[in-house]
């Protein structure tokens, strides 16, 4: 597997980046190249991500005639959102990273993020400036709200 530079990445030209966004019920996959959108995909989550996401992906790729090792770069909105939406989506951004040898940027969700644009915007900044992870943990944004079991009178 070939290591490459950073200034080889998206931000500057020539490879392929993946940006996903599974926080909400709505799944979106954006493909840029040089800074650039070239395609998107976006569906409603019916409780079946973890088969959708990855056919999504393949989606979009032949779409464009893509190899997978043509992504140079992956990134992924990190949350808040859905907590089995951002796992789901992480780890299977998390699996394209490690498999590749790419590099990921995370973003959190913020309410001045409005558009694929932006969003495409501030992935490629955060890549030029070495704003990289190997791996991609979500961001909940507050504390877990654990209920307790309903007794179901088992015993």
């Amino acid at each position: 597997m070939t290591k490459r530079s950073i200034s080889q990445f998206p931000a500057s030209g020539g490879d392929f980046a993946l940006i996903i966004d599974t926080s909400g019920k709505k799944v979106e996959i954006l493909l840029i190249q040089g800074g650039k959108l070239i395609d998107s995909l976006a569906w409603n989550s019916t409780g079946n991500l973890s088969e959708t996401l990855l056919l999504g992906i393949d989606k979009i790729l032949k779409r464009n005639k893509v190899k997978p090792q043509a992504i140079g770069a992956g990134g992924a909105i990190l949350g808040p959102g859905s907590f089995t939406g951002l796992r789901i989506g992480l780890s299977v951004l998390n699996a394209f990273g490690f498999a590749l040898g790419i590099p990921l940027v995370g973003i959190i969700k913020q309410k001045n993020l409005q558009t694929k644009r932006q969003l495409v915007d501030l992935f490629c900044a955060k890549l030029k400036k070495g704003e990289i992870n190997k791996i991609l943990t979500p961001y909940y944004g507050a504390a877990p709200k654990i209920t307790k079991p309903k007794n179901k009178g088992l015993g």
